[in-house]
């Protein structure tokens, strides 16, 4: 791991040991849009964190796989630690893109990044079909929003006799 990584993975220790220490404070706790972005900035080191904890684990192994080499006389455990060289280092190839990903959008400025949309779900023509299939679509994307932990308030709402939507506006925030 190059110096500069290493930095920033010291860095974003001691800063997740710092947002862990604020977000216990009693004042923090009251003041609900300061705990919001500590709980941002915590999931953003959480992210670097991980592909970059998984980085150093991955070079300690292969370290350890190249010590093993020049030290092993059995063909058979030579054999063994080649593949896991050859697994760990597609492994750091992998995570080294990923951490090269998190770069590029630490690059992006803040107005760039969309957090909040507005979902619009309109039944085409086809009846009672159509507004069925737009309930059903409304449905999917409020369960996909759900699982992703995004907060869906519906804004407007026209049903048609049988219940199903003709329209629905809703309001997603998240990241």
């Amino acid at each position: 791991m190059d110096t500069n990584l290493k930095e920033k993975l010291e860095k974003l220790r001691n800063d997740k040991t710092e947002i862990i220490s604020k977000m216990s404070d009693p004042e923090v706790l009251k003041n609900q849009k300061e705990y919001e972005s500590l709980v941002r900035d915590l999931k953003d080191i959480d992210k670097w964190l991980f592909y970059l904890e998984d980085l150093e684990r991955t070079e300690k192994h292969i370290e350890e796989d190249n010590l093993m080499l020049e030290s092993e006389v059995d063909e058979e455990i030579v054999e063994e630690v080649k593949k896991d060289l050859e697994k760990n280092t597609l492994k750091k190839e992998k995570v080294l893109s990923q951490i090269n990903k998190l770069i590029e959008e630490e690059n992006i400025s803040e107005d760039d990044k969309i957090n909040n949309i507005i979902l619009e779900v309109r039944a085409g023509t086809g009846g009672d079909e159509a507004a069925i299939f737009a309930f059903d679509l409304y449905r999917m994307y409020t369960r996909y929003c759900e699982k992703k932990s995004w907060i869906v308030t519906m804004l407007d709402l026209s049903e048609n006799t049988s219940g199903d939507y003709k329209e629905v506006v809703a309001e997603i925030k998240g990241e």
